[in-house]
């Protein structure tokens, strides 16, 4: 998250974990914008899901949704995230994966945020 921070981002920490007092909210705090705290069910794409339906996301025209179980990034991202941005591509993964089926992994992916309208 710090390098995420470092690169200019607003960080949402979507904390899910049973046991809140395990959690260092002070550390949180020196890298997130946002700390929001939840039962852990719903894999990835369920702290995914209640930080989109908790932020004003309507705000932003992208987001970048990476899970903490991941290491990194321990290097500026403005290069990834401004090649993606001169793509024509809505979504872009960090790593993919040919387990079962071609898949993006939803460790950390980009997409652009589109109005339902």
């Amino acid at each position: 998250m710090r390098q995420y921070k470092q690169d200019g981002f607003e960080v949402a920490a979507i904390i899910a974990q049973k046991k809140r007092n395990n959690i260092d909210y002070k550390a949180c705090k020196e890298v997130a914008d946002f700390i929001m705290v939840r039962e852990n069910v719903g894999r990835d794409f369920g702290s995914y899901k209640a930080g989109i339906l908790k932020l004003p996301v309507h705000n932003y025209d992208n987001i970048i949704l990476a899970n903490d179980s991941v290491c990194g990034p321990f290097n500026s991202i403005k290069s990834y995230f401004d090649r993606w941005q001169n793509s024509k591509s809505l979504i872009i993964g960090m790593t993919d994966s040919y387990d079962k089926t071609y898949h993006i992994r939803s460790e950390e992916h980009t997409s652009e945020l589109q109005s339902p309208c």
